[in-house]
């Protein structure tokens, strides 16, 4: 079950921490539409990530824990405990499907 969950909270989101610093890559399989995981990274409990209707969101809750930086498509944006971070996916990336 655990590979299941490291599965889709890597491998679909494409998260990443390297350094300082949390990536996303994300790559849907074509079955699915949409894809929300919530993660604890450096001090923040609750990091939603969700990918639907053509977007990565990234929404951290409020809390006393310093702001984290997102890499995405090669740009830094750093995000406050409170904010978000929500852009258009370019094109819809679609995980090789053997069906």
């Amino acid at each position: 079950m655990a590979g299941t969950v490291d599965l889709a909270a890597r491998g679909y989101t494409g998260i990443e921490p390297r350094g300082n610093v949390l990536w996303l890559n994300p790559c849907l399989p074509s079955q699915a539409a949409a894809l929300t995981i919530t993660i604890r990274y450096r001090r923040h409990w609750g990091i939603t990530v969700g990918i639907a209707g053509g977007r990565i969101r990234v929404s951290v809750p409020p809390s006393d824990a310093a702001p984290i930086t997102i890499g995405y498509q090669g740009n830094l944006t750093e995000v406050g405990p409170g904010g978000a971070f929500d852009v258009p996916l370019p094109g819809r990336r679609r995980a090789v499907s053997n069906d």
